[in-house]
């Protein structure tokens, strides 16, 4: 501000005078142009009198200071006018009100208002209020006033639209960490209006409204619907009401071209559209830097969804570390079939736009043609090779604004229950097709459950059915049978089989520490090395998901998906060798049963035998408690006596029998848990020997590791870097043990 009135002494726009406590504005003003200097407010006015002639060609001569302007019966004064000019004299019409304030005064609300008012009253076009720092800067309309953000040059008006696409000075700009939260943070707190708006509801039509930015940033200069000037932003002349009917217009444009993403109209209101096109119109989201806006608006969205929805979001640490254990290709296609708000997309996304950021970081000087095959590289990708499927259309469009925010790959996220049919996914994007993936990265939820009423629930060949030990299917025959219900978590494991590649397909995933460690989880066990190889098993701690709603001890799970013929390798073995075991030790087993059956007899028939006596007791007792209901209230007689003592034998005779019945049972129920641990320590025999016959067939290196140190705590605060952290120190020893395991086929690597 210094700078800007010494520049106005310099010019002769104002003197003072020699004591150099009074200033004079030579605006060819007869009366009113010399002012006090020692008021702080006046070196507010002398800055916007150099500012309008210095920086917006006013001449001085147009300009003139506390002057009069009627309001009803009071009169009141401007602070400065500017006036139109003819003939290089000024009229009488005036132009533009400029009010002013004290430097210290924050809060200018006021004397907006004022300048406002005086505009109207003086038939001017544009109010300006200001404390030398902070401006606010107003379009005198018809019906409607409307804040700008450019002064109106002298002889000019401020122009219809400020943000032109490709302009040197008028374009938007990209967006840095610091101006990111913080617009987003006031767009939280407007949206969210203190918890008076449903989250999400507001967050889907926030999403609606960056859908709507985005795809406007993205029109391409060949599209007839190309324009100069950006449509998302103000029109200088629109009231409130009309730029809601424009945005909402633009939103529907839009949303008809790519409606993979919304299905419903925009419900934001006038002054709500209004807050958020102000907030964003002058900054470009397509180019702020991915690794800026990506971890930002994850952050951002996570806001929205506290509490019961933070299932659908796993902790960035998790994803990065799951995701990151591989080296992606540009071929490899990855799903994620419960994919909540995208994170392991994503995260696989960034691992790919990283590849193209070294590539051109080679090019000592990249050409256009380099940034274009960059670029070109992980577009492909995210476009043709990221796959998600999530239940919650809310949250399912969470995911696809990711992807958009990202830089796209949206198409291929559906909405759809992920352990539906192929036929239904089909349905939605031909591409879900069975064993065509080559990795899933995925937190899938844990402690659903899926009955049997779910149209699907019959096609999931394993899990759908009852569990039957392999020597119960040998020694007795028994078969599986249709289950009334699963757990969802054990259904996706089905899933993941079915969409993996053969021989090559990757699977990574959270799992609940029960399908681990659990004797009745066995055959969930069986199932997973029957059909894939356990790569590596990382136990994360307690803590890893409490700030997202889950408590659930935790770890992570690497398989990968054998190939048919190991499949059937492997089974045809195992069926082998169970069948010889279970059969070596079937006599011993059937001795086992026999023998208890032979000690249950007698007490079988004893308490069959005790059953029948209480049975007929009862009866008996019955039958005199209506004797001596029929002799009603008579008195006292022998034959009420008599029954009253018979009453008394039969019950002590049932109680005696009831007694005896309950030991004979407990001396049952001793032998069988006798009986049953005797054939428990025979099949742990069998088990043991089909378990070391094949480990010895099935042989090979597995990675596990424990990590304590995650980078944060039960509340998500940070505790070190990620860099910092045991993740990323025991996901560098997982890659190289997988490189010289699996890539290099040193199975004796430890």
């Amino acid at each position: 501000m210094d700078d800007l009135i010494q520049q106005g002494f310099d010019k002769k726009l104002f003197s003072l005078n020699d004591e150099r406590t009074k200033i004079t504005y030579h605006t060819g003003q007869k009366q009113g142009s010399t002012k006090s200097w020692n008021e702080t407010e006046e070196k507010v006015r002398a800055y916007m009198v150099a500012k309008l002639v210095i920086e917006h060609q006013y001449p001085i001569y147009s300009l003139a200071i506390e002057v009069k302007v009627p309001m009803g019966r009071e009169t009141k004064y401007a602070d400065i006018i500017a006036y139109k000019v003819k003939n290089t004299k000024k009229t009488n019409k005036a132009y533009m009100i400029v009010e002013v304030k004290d430097k210290k005064q924050k809060d200018l609300k006021t004397a907006k208002d004022q300048a406002i008012s005086y505009a109207h009253a003086a038939g001017a076009e544009y109010a300006i209020a200001t404390n030398g720092s902070e401006f606010w800067k107003v379009h005198i309309g018809d019906n409607e006033s409307r804040k700008i953000d450019d002064f109106p040059d002298f002889g000019g008006s401020v122009p219809k639209w400020k943000y032109k696409r490709g302009s040197k000075d008028n374009d938007i700009k990209p967006l840095d960490t610091e101006k990111l939260n913080s617009i987003l943070k006031e767009i939280h707190d407007y949206l969210w209006n203190g918890g008076k708006r449903n989250p999400a509801e507001a967050f889907n039509e926030f999403s609606k409204i960056v859908f709507t930015k985005i795809m406007d940033e993205k029109v391409d200069e060949l599209s007839e619907e190309y324009t100069e000037y950006y449509e998302f932003q103000k029109d200088r002349d629109e009231t409130k009401k009309q730029r809601e009917i424009r945005i909402k217009n633009l939103y529907d444009k839009h949303k008809k071209k790519d409606s993979n993403v919304f299905d419903d109209t925009l419900i934001l209101e006038a002054d709500e559209i209004t807050f958020l096109v102000e907030k964003l119109e002058s900054y470009s989201l397509n180019e702020t830097e991915l690794d800026i806006k990506g971890k930002i608006f994850q952050d951002f969205f996570a806001k929205f969804f506290k509490g019961d929805a933070g299932q659908y979001f796993t902790p960035p640490n998790v994803v990065k570390f799951i995701v990151d254990l591989f080296d992606l290709k540009e071929n490899d296609r990855v799903i994620d079939p419960s994919c909540g708000s995208g994170g392991f997309l994503l995260q696989s996304l960034a691992q790919m736009q990283n590849k193209s950021k070294e590539f051109l970081k080679k090019k000592e000087n990249p050409t256009d043609k380099d940034k274009e095959r960059a670029k070109a590289f992980w577009h492909n990708f995210a476009e043709k090779k990221l796959y998600g499927i999530e239940i919650s259309g809310g949250i399912s469009r969470t995911a696809k604004m990711n992807m958009i925010i990202h830089d796209d790959g949206h198409t291929n996220v559906i909405t759809s229950d992920g352990l539906a049919t192929f036929d239904s996914f089909q349905k939605q994007n031909n591409e879900f097709k069975k064993e065509s993936f080559d990795y899933i990265f995925t937190n899938p939820p844990f402690g659903s459950i899926i009955k049997d009423d779910k149209t699907y629930f019959s096609t999931f060949d394993n899990f759908a059915n009852s569990y039957v030990d392999f020597i119960d299917k040998i020694i007795d025959n028994k078969y599986r049978k249709d289950l009334k219900q699963q757990k969802s978590e054990i259904l996706f494991l089905e899933r993941y089989y079915e969409l993996l590649k053969p021989s090559s397909g990757i699977v990574a995933m959270v799992l609940p520490d029960g399908i681990l460690t659990n004797s009745t989880m066995q055959h969930v066990r069986n199932y997973l090395i029957e059909r894939f190889k356990l790569l590596a098993s990382f136990s994360l701690p307690q803590h890893t998901f409490s700030n997202y709603g889950a408590g659930v001890k935790s770890s992570i799970l690497v398989l990968k998906k054998k190939s048919k013929i190991e499949e059937k390798e492997f089974l045809d073995k195992q069926d082998s060798i169970r069948e010889r075991h279970t059969n070596k030790h079937k006599p011993e087993i059937l001795s086992i049963r026999k023998e208890l059956k032979e000690k249950l007899a007698p007490y079988n028939e004893k308490i069959k035998e005790l059953k029948k006596e209480s049975k007929k007791h009862d009866d008996e007792l019955q039958d005199l408690r209506v004797k001596k209901y029929d002799l009603g209230e008579e008195p006292e007689s022998n034959l009420l006596q008599e029954i009253n003592e018979q009453i008394e034998v039969l019950k002590h005779q049932i109680e005696k029998s009831e007694e005896e019945i309950e030991g004979d049972q407990e001396k049952v129920a001793e032998l069988k848990e006798e009986y049953k641990l005797k054939e428990e320590i025979v099949r742990d025999k069998i088990y043991e020997a089909v378990n070391t016959e094949m480990s010895k067939f099935d042989k090979y290196p597995i990675f596990m590791s424990i990590i304590d140190e995650i980078g944060y705590d039960s509340k998500g605060n940070d505790t070190c870097k990620y860099e910092e952290s045991e993740l990323s120190t025991v996901g560098n020893e997982f890659k190289t043990f997988y490189e010289e395991v699996y890539k290099k086929g040193n199975v004796n690597f430890t």
